[in-house]
């Protein structure tokens, strides 16, 4: 319960020497957590009998006792993780990483606009391409944050020493442990995160879904008469329709709808549909029965496409 509460309050748990805490004496402050067992404790004669009985690992109040085994793998694990090979790693995951944050977070959101979602994917695969296409010059800045982070730590700018045989990987050839770096993590990082994208998101998979979008009542007047490719998109889902046929002809009638709707409402404070639920609402089926299948097909995909293309957190 103690635990819960400081938690939740968002409260330091320990004072400054809670290890020696006397929980009989309430005159001196050893910190949140003690002070709640000692209020606890005042109605729990259990509880009062067991802070005042029980060994002080029992308390969650001593001092964490290291056995040999113990200090030894934390003392190497330690070595290990503060080598500037490690640290330079971590720095350019972390770097890159970054860019693609942004996607994690929006795609597991359950009310995330499709819409929104393509064009965020589609920002974050341009400045991961960017960032490649620049890493000769834009590495210097990440290679600074390395040789800080490494002069913190005690660590000394070094390359991983190179050998005659190499049997899993060859030597790669740098002038500099920041041109080592750059080839052998750096490069091969941001190779293989643009390759996952674009595996994760293909062009071909989402162009049949993303052109529905070019039915929204708010994007259709924004752009020009449809062109013949969007045409020709559209009508990869004829097999769904009712009148695949009319097609040319009911979008025409359904955008001339629309923007006519926008001249009369230019002055007024109503708005036209600016996604596919709204569109869908407003559409007549006996009016628009191949928009209004078109629509629905892009509602249903809408939830499904995130679902799909979200990253495991």
């Amino acid at each position: 319960m103690a635990v819960e509460f400081l938690a939740k309050q968002a409260l330091p748990f320990r004072g400054h020497r809670d290890h020696n805490a006397d929980f009989s004496n309430e005159d001196i402050n050893r910190g949140n957590f003690v002070a709640i067992l000692q209020l606890m404790a005042k109605g729990n004669s259990v509880l009062q009998k067991h802070l005042s009985c029980a060994k002080r690992n029992a308390t969650y109040t001593s001092t964490w006792d290291w056995d040999k085994d113990t200090l030894a793998k934390a003392q190497g694990m330690m070595a290990a993780l503060t080598t500037f090979h490690n640290i330079a790693v971590f720095i350019i995951t972390k770097n890159t990483l970054d860019i693609v944050q942004v996607l994690s977070v929006k795609l597991q959101k359950r009310d995330q606009d499709v819409l929104e979602a393509y064009a965020i994917v589609d920002e974050v695969m341009k400045t991961l391409e960017s960032t490649r296409k620049t890493i000769d010059t834009g590495f210097a800045a990440w290679y600074d944050e390395i040789v800080k982070l490494a002069n913190e730590v005690g660590a000394t700018e070094s390359v991983p020493r190179k050998t005659t045989l190499q049997r899993n990987r060859s030597n790669t050839p740098s002038s500099s442990p920041m041109e080592h770096y750059k080839r052998t993590v750096a490069i091969p990082f941001l190779d293989y995160l643009c390759g996952q994208m674009e595996e994760q998101f293909k062009a071909d998979e989402t162009n049949h879904t993303h052109c529905l979008f070019n039915l929204v009542p708010s994007i259709l007047v924004a752009t020009p008469m449809y062109p013949d490719n969007i045409l020709d998109d559209l009508l990869k889902w004829a097999i769904d329709l009712p009148f695949p046929k009319s097609l040319p002809s009911e979008l025409r009638r359904w955008e001339g709808l629309w923007r006519a709707k926008m001249l009369l409402n230019k002055d007024k404070e109503q708005t036209i549909p600016n996604n596919l639920v709204q569109a869908l609402s407003a559409c007549d089926i006996d009016s628009f029965p191949n928009v209004h299948r078109l629509l629905l097909i892009g509602a249903h995909c809408q939830s499904l496409v995130l679902k799909l293309n979200a990253p495991s957190a």
